[in-house]
């Protein structure tokens, strides 16, 4: 199933832009109304600077974590304080345009002040001691010490406000409350410490750094938090004591509380939103799977599950139901068919599950012949009677269409792959199809689904059990025999039991079915499987399960009027013995035409095999030029391309990966380093089967090897020059003795490149050990020239001289070494 492709502009990045742009105009928009030019003020810059960045990062965490709230279906309760803390922030820097436009007294100006600190405080505590893991106990009590102590503080604070003006208190109050938070980890250690003495015992007393161990990013964050208020409180005590903010003059923005409106706290946070914000734009786009997922799974499980954990891999253990079917459970179609239609007809399996039930397929797996399917049980409220659905529609309908899909191919390969025509007749693909019966499997296990991130990329996987191979061919076996394969779903008793749960109507279907059970000693014990006949099943799921609703949707589209018109007018043609000038005209008009839908394009292809039969016949009673009946084929493969047919994509790879298998093709390739297949010729090269190349080709491609050693620009690629070592000792075992002359060149050859080259170690000792295999199996020794000796004996000696190399792998390479040499070694005699 075609993926759509994503959207240039994320939402998560056009919130983020639109976050900062609200920022921006808020805080921008405050700064210019309560600017007074003639305000005096010690820092007429740097104040005004550090209160607008305050601002602007607190407006714009504030707008980004309430775009989390709103789009998060199930944000939870850190999300919140995030949304809190960057709201309290962005309040206590529009406090000073409140309070500026509201004649208040200092009290209640210092009152509502002190409260939204306050506020402010409680929130991060919260948020900090549920970052250390602490319990309900232990954040109640540390939230309630901290509380009446920062209490205490701005009600000694208030009464000297007669005395200092309200500027001082103000500053005051904020290096009390940030000091509190910074003796937080030590007030969480008290608190457990009394915790585990009141209860007895020392499982309790857990450590700060268990939690860090467990996710670093937040001990990060908890750094950063407690520099932010190490920063505020130590700001506060050195304008206390440097500087006299209660100046006879009105103070800058008319407020009497400007230096406590700085905050830092925001800073952290918004360090933490936006590296979640980062993973939520990047993570997405950069997801890998081994699996084929539906509906995007692995960007939701993101989502809901992994980014609101905040850790580095996320596991989810759940039941659902695990649906295996084998479209040939007996392997006749990898044995008769080729390659090509044996994965046409696996992918179009997969193809129908997925087109009619993405919304309920999590994972799609495929082993062999046999495809295991994955219920979401997040979003499958009945995942045994919908696997029994899919089961269904697929007996049904989806196999059957597969084998017409499969069909109408081998019916058009005469005419566009005339060599695989002349080992595959339709005839041959009826009576194989007609013996197939497929294998169906229910069960209701455990999943996992796993996540693991990190900074600019993530891995989704689902692991699953799979089916006991021995019991699945021991039932396979006893239903084969009794010639039920194919018309039973064999279900596990743990999904009959969650049938009888989801669907009482269909746990009447459910037979016991005993069968025998070969024991190791010969002995044999009887046991009993559940089966479904198809045919109890289906009147069931029509009538209660929309079974006739579900199979429409594989339906094909109505024929167009004006399709139908022109397939008629083409086959009454035909029927009038036409000749090759209105076989061109019908081609020409079928050409001009649009064809959509399966049924439109099936029956166009039905009349151009027709049309072909008929230049055929004219040819061979020579009323038609061979000319004109090479160029009418060559325009009907053309159309047939043009109109499409089943496993279209698949088959233009199957010819690509064919053409490069042709001899000077693949020569070619490998000796062009800017070719876009020249990577993918080299690995084919090192695995070419040579029972089926004669000694002159074999002799023709060790000098592809010994051309590309060498052109500099082959031999530079490391990959290249690997594929070209395992090339040659695979080739050379091949070639006849007789041919040694040959084998010895492009072995002097290699060698000299390798040391040229400089090789890793690897490399070298692959080469080594491949000549002893080499030798061994030839019966004759290869050898080296002198000088070609010599390089390799220093750089050998070089290799062994590095101080960082194990003893183990020395004492390797040494061996290696003296074999290579031809040295009198008892091992490499033994050997």
């Amino acid at each position: 199933m075609e993926h759509l492709p994503r959207s240039k502009v994320s939402p998560e990045r056009f919130t983020t832009h639109a976050a900062l742009g609200c920022a921006a105009a808020l805080s921008a928009g405050m700064m210019l109304i309560g600017y007074k030019p003639g305000n005096s003020h010690p820092f007429p810059v740097i104040f005004p600077l550090l209160l607008g960045i305050s601002g602007f990062g607190a407006l714009t965490g504030f707008f980004i974590s309430l775009f989390i709230v709103l789009r998060e279906a199930r944000s939870n309760l850190m999300s919140f304080l995030q949304l809190a803390i960057f709201g309290s922030a962005g309040l206590l820097f529009m406090l000073q345009f409140i309070f500026m436009q509201l004649n208040l007294t200092a009290g209640v100006t210092y009152a509502l002040y002190a409260l939204l600190l306050l506020t402010l405080a409680l929130i991060l505590n919260e948020k900090m001691a549920r970052l250390l893991g602490s319990s309900y106990v232990e954040r109640t009590s540390l939230a309630l010490v901290i509380g009446l102590l920062n209490l205490g503080f701005v009600t000694w604070d208030l009464r000297l406000l007669q005395f200092q003006g309200i500027e001082e208190p103000s500053l005051t109050c904020v290096r009390n409350i940030y000091a509190c938070l910074l003796l937080q980890p030590l007030m969480i250690l008290g608190i457990r410490r009394l915790t585990a003495r009141q209860a007895g015992t020392r499982g309790s007393r857990r450590r700060l750094k268990s939690s860090f161990r467990r996710h670093p990013d937040r001990f990060h964050f908890y750094v950063a938090h407690w520099i932010s208020c190490a920063l505020a409180a130590g700001f506060s005590q050195w304008l206390l004591s440097q500087h006299a903010p209660d100046h006879p003059t009105a103070p800058w923005l008319g407020s009497k509380i400007v230096w406590g409106t700085i905050t830092l706290a925001w800073i952290p946070a918004l360090w933490q939103q936006l590296k979640h914000w980062q993973q939520a734009q990047i993570l997405p786009r950069n997801i890998r799977s081994p699996w084929q997922s539906g509906g995007g799974r692995a960007e939701q499980f993101l989502r809901q599950h992994h980014l609101p954990r905040a850790a580095q891999e996320t596991w989810l253990g759940l039941r659902t139901a695990i649906i295996m079917i084998d479209h040939d459970p007996h392997e006749d179609c990898r044995v008769h068919l080729p390659a090509l239609l044996y994965r046409a007809r696996q992918m179009q399996c997969e193809q129908i599950m997925s087109r009619i039930f993405s919304e309920q397929i999590l994972s799609t797996q495929t082993q062999g012949s046999q495809i295991l399917v994955s219920m979401d049980p997040e979003h499958s409220i009945m995942s045994c009677t919908e696997s029994l659905l899919i089961l269904t529609v697929l007996y049904l309908d989806g196999l059957p269409l597969v084998e017409k899909r499969l069909k109408q191919l081998v019916r058009l390969l005469p005419l566009l792959d005339p060599d695989l025509a002349r080992v595959l007749s339709e005839h041959k693909v009826e009576q194989l199809f007609s013996r197939l019966q497929g294998f169906f499997h229910l069960d209701y296990n455990w999943i996992d689904q796993s996540m693991r991130s990190g900074d600019d990329e993530a891995s989704f996987d689902v692991r699953l059990e799979n089916l006991n191979p021995r019991e699945r061919q021991r039932v396979l076996t006893q239903l084969s025999s009794a010639q039920w394969l194919g018309n039973f779903i064999w279900i596990s008793e743990s999904a009959r039991d969650r049938l009888k749960t989801e669907s009482p109507f269909l746990a009447s279907t459910i037979e016991r079915w005993p069968i025998q059970l070969e024991q190791v000693h010969g002995k044999s014990m009887e046991t009993a499987i559940f089966l479904i006949k198809f045919e109890n099943l289906i009147p069931r799921l029509q009538r209660y399960h929309a079974l006739d609703e579900i199979r429409s949707r594989l339906a094909p589209l109505p024929l167009p009027p004006l399709s139908q018109r022109v397939c008629e007018d083409i086959e009454a043609s035909l029927g009038r013995d036409p000749d090759h000038i209105d076989l061109q005209q019908h081609l020409k008009t079928m050409s001009d035409h649009d064809w959509q839908g399966f049924r439109a394009k099936d029956m166009a292809l039905d009349i151009l095999l027709k049309m072909v039969a008929r230049a055929d016949l004219l040819e061979r009673n020579v009323r038609m030029h061979k000319e004109d009946w090479q160029t009418f084929r060559r325009d009907t493969r053309e159309l047939v391309q043009k109109i499409g047919y089943p496993s279209q994509e698949l088959h233009k790879a199957h010819l690509s990966k064919l053409e490069l298998r042709q001899l000077h093709e693949l020569q070619r390739i490998c000796l062009e380093p800017d070719h876009p297949r020249c990577r993918e010729a080299w690995l084919l090269l090192a695995s070419l089967p040579t029972r089926t190349l004669s000694m002159d080709a074999v002799g023709q491609l060790m000098q592809t090897i010994a051309a590309a050693c060498r052109a500099p620009a082959l031999r530079s690629h490391e990959i290249i020059l690997h594929k070209a070592v395992e090339a040659f000792f695979h080739l050379a075992r091949a070639l006849p003795l007789n041919r040694d002359g040959d084998v010895s060149r492009v072995f002097e050859i290699l060698a000299r490149t390798l040391i040229e080259v400089e090789a890793d170690q690897e490399l070298l000792l692959a080469f080594m050990d491949g000549k002893l295999a080499m030798d061994q199996q030839r019966g004759t020794e290869i050898t080296v020239s002198g000088p070609v000796l010599l390089q390799w004996k220093e750089a050998v000696e070089n290799i062994l001289q590095e101080p960082d190399l194990p003893i183990s792998i020395q004492a390797a390479i040494d061996l290696r070494w003296r074999s290579f040499s031809n040295s009198n070694d008892p091992l490499h005699r033994a050997s």
